[in-house]
């Protein structure tokens, strides 16, 4: 978790404050963020994603980017992790994806590359 959280730290420094690209306060409209449906994916995702927004900073308005409420941690920000079914998930579940074309006989090109790699790491003693 520390290593998403210092790179979501990162990725704000890169994508907020030098390239001005993001603004400072997180918006839905600009960042979707994916993820497998696994705990420790979801957990990385949010960690990485309260590197980028979780600084308490004053930049973020009580009552309109999270409760007003002294219970509430401050600053904290609630941040959608979307997923969707492995079984139709080709962009983040791609051992999925490829489990259903083998399983379907489709001779693509880079799925054959991939079946390949575990007899070119035994030829030449290789850990995968």
């Amino acid at each position: 978790m520390k290593q998403h959280f210092e790179f979501g730290k990162f990725l704000r420094k890169v994508y907020v404050d030098d390239m001005k690209f993001l603004s400072p306060r997180y918006s839905s409209k600009e960042i979707y963020i994916r993820s497998t449906d696994k705990n420790r994916t979801i957990i990385s995702a949010m960690s990485n994603i309260l590197g980028m927004y979780g600084k308490n900073d004053g930049i973020n308005i009580p009552g309109e980017d999270y409760p007003k409420d002294s219970e509430w941690p401050a600053g904290f920000v609630p941040v959608a992790i979307h997923s969707v079914e492995e079984h139709i998930d080709f962009v983040c579940a791609v051992f999925s994806s490829y489990r259903v074309v083998k399983s379907v006989g489709l001779p693509i090109p880079a799925f054959v590359k991939m079946q390949q790699i575990p007899e070119i790491a035994i030829q030449h003693k290789v850990a995968v």
